[in-house]
């Protein structure tokens, strides 16, 4: 279903991008860095889990996790997808896919894989627009 015009979505999504501040995506690539290593095989990976799911939350967003293995089956271990869903209010039967990994790697990742861009900004970005579309109201 079209809400309107292309000119108007655009305006609409433009006034929402312009809504994410500087300061929330700095503190959100922060954070996630601090847990120094979100290597999927590391304990770590369940606080970072956690993390995204209490920002998911204070957006409104209805959580739930998907388990799957990562690595293989003798040295792997059980990790979570993270969805969060917001249900629109104009049009709740549209779906839209906004993603990104939580987990990073390195050279050296159960010990250090802090991963600015492996892939923390995703997720800010992400956590971001979770964060206006529930002040704006979908």
């Amino acid at each position: 279903m079209n809400v309107g015009t292309t000119e108007q979505n655009y305006a609409l999504i433009k006034s929402l991008v312009d809504q994410i501040t500087t300061s929330d995506l700095q503190t959100y690539i922060q954070d996630l860095q601090n847990f120094n290593t979100r290597y999927a095989l590391s304990p770590n990976i369940d606080s970072a889990r956690d993390y995204i799911i209490s920002k998911f939350s204070a957006t409104g967003c209805t959580i739930t996790t998907q388990a799957f293995l990562a690595g293989n089956v003798t040295g792997g271990r059980t990790v979570y997808n993270v969805i969060g869903e917001l249900k629109g209010k104009s049009v709740p039967e549209d779906v839209y896919i906004l993603c990104a990994h939580y987990d990073s790697t390195s050279a050296d990742g159960m010990n250090s894989a802090p991963g600015a861009d492996d892939n923390a900004t995703g997720c800010a970005a992400l956590l971001a627009c979770a964060k206006v579309l529930f002040d704006k109201g979908p």
